[in-house]
């Protein structure tokens, strides 16, 4: 039997613990009704969502329908069994694209207040858990901890993710190039230095029907990439890694379903794309060379 499941930190697309998340998301982002209060807690910088209805931020998330596998596999890596775990509960949420309207009431793991201790706080009250703040994230397994060092490293400085049309592009809708909005640390992957030039220009426009492609890993880059849903609506998921047979802690995975999505992505990386529904991608890729000085 599915059920609905509203996630707010490591188990979000594209981050630290999505490998545990099998379920199916539900298109775009969502807010808890409720006003939630979320830390960033002690050396592991773990995400809290404190049990404090009233207080903090309405929380920004993702809702997937999962299977009861699925729900029994994030039961676990939140540890409800434990006593110090996390408590699964029901919290209602809604969309952020205020068209739709669309409420939901879905299950979600917060922290038992008696549990928090603001002292122990690293970050926060938060309203969004961010790349910025998984790129600090440490697992609970050591073994785990070190196979994923490699993608948080991803995560803060070769990838990112974003929608065209929500940056702040100070209105000109220029959001890669050399104004100062296209700085996005560390890495400033959108931004091109006005004495930089580029070499080796490429431009691609590709439809792909569904089904095409289906994981086949690419080289490994060189120079910068980026791809950008060129349809209305579709869904088109990006995986990233520093190793060729993509093992899932060492893996990133990102979804492209809203027309002006993109991900961008710098040297090194492998990366490998599905094609879960038809999608028109456009893919700019191009290497970085300093202008020449005064002869």
């Amino acid at each position: 039997m599915s059920q609905l499941v509203f996630v707010f930190g490591t188990l979000k697309e594209g981050f630290p613990n999505f490998a545990t998340n099998k379920g199916a998301r539900i298109a775009g982002d969502f807010m808890t009704v409720e006003r939630y209060p979320l830390y960033l807690v002690g050396e592991r910088f773990s995400p809290w969502l404190i049990d404090a209805a009233g207080e903090g931020e309405r929380v920004i998330g993702q809702v997937f329908e999962v299977d009861d596998a699925t729900l029994a596999a994030m039961d676990e890596l939140e540890r409800i069994a434990e006593r110090d775990g996390y408590r699964r509960v029901m919290l209602d949420v809604e969309a952020l694209d205020h068209v739709r309207r669309e409420t939901f009431c879905a299950h979600a793991y917060i922290k038992p207040r008696e549990q928090f201790a603001l002292a122990d706080a690293r970050l926060g009250p938060l309203k969004e858990y961010a790349r910025e703040h998984a790129a600090l994230y440490r697992s609970r397994d050591p073994a785990a901890a070190e196979s994923g060092l490699r993608s948080k490293q991803l995560l803060a400085q070769n990838v990112e993710f974003g929608n065209a049309g929500s940056l702040d592009t100070h209105g000109t809708g220029w959001f890669v190039g050399f104004s100062d909005w296209t700085r996005n640390p560390p890495a400033h992957l959108r931004h091109v230095p006005a004495d930089e030039l580029a070499a080796g220009l490429c431009v691609k426009w590709f439809s792909h029907p569904a089904g095409n492609p289906n994981g086949e890993s690419k080289p490994l880059s060189e120079g910068r990439t980026m791809s950008i849903l060129a349809s209305p609506a579709s869904e088109f998921r990006i995986e990233f890694s520093t190793s060729a047979d993509f093992p899932p802690q060492d893996t990133l995975s990102h979804t492209l379903r809203r027309h002006g999505d993109f991900v961008i992505w710098g040297a090194g990386v492998f990366h490998r794309a599905f094609g879960v529904q038809p999608a028109c991608i456009l893919t700019v890729r191009w290497s970085s060379v300093e202008a020449p000085g005064p002869s």
